[in-house]
């Protein structure tokens, strides 16, 4: 039985699709600084503060920092059928991409034509195990 090779379909096919007919967008992501945790080491002999996450541990405290990251994507209105008023709302937006080198998440700002959005939430489709096509909801 032959297999679909959905990385090519991606590379081939999804991107330059969403290239020519879409935009470029940035996402921006400020780094949270809530997992660090504070302590003294008596090696040390100093303050240090270690991520909770990553265990990296560091001597100065650390500040949030905003990341950008870019990609393209076609943006587009939800169609009326799937309007709720509660999940989805009537100004929410889609934006469909498959080029993003971080997945999204809550606090993620969008900006999109020089719009920014909120994050709201993603469906990532991935047959195969291969992320070929994210649409995520945005939030004015």
């Amino acid at each position: 039985m032959a297999t679909f090779d959905y990385a090519t379909l991606k590379t081939d096919t999804v991107i330059p699709l969403l290239t020519k007919f879409g935009a470029t967008f940035s996402i921006k992501r400020t780094e949270d600084t809530s997992l660090w945790v504070k302590s003294y080491s008596p090696t040390l002999m100093q303050t240090i503060w270690t991520n909770q996450d990553t265990l990296e541990v560091v001597t100065t405290q650390p500040i949030a920092t905003e990341i950008t990251y870019s990609a393209t994507g076609v943006l587009s209105d939800y169609e009326d059928s799937v309007i709720d008023g509660t999940i989805i709302k009537r100004n929410d937006k889609k934006l469909l991409t498959a080029d993003i080198s971080v997945i999204p998440q809550i606090n993620d700002i969008f900006v999109v034509n020089s719009i920014e959005y909120k994050y709201v939430d993603h469906v990532t489709i991935s047959p195969a195990n291969i992320d070929v096509l994210y649409t995520i909801q945005l939030r004015i």
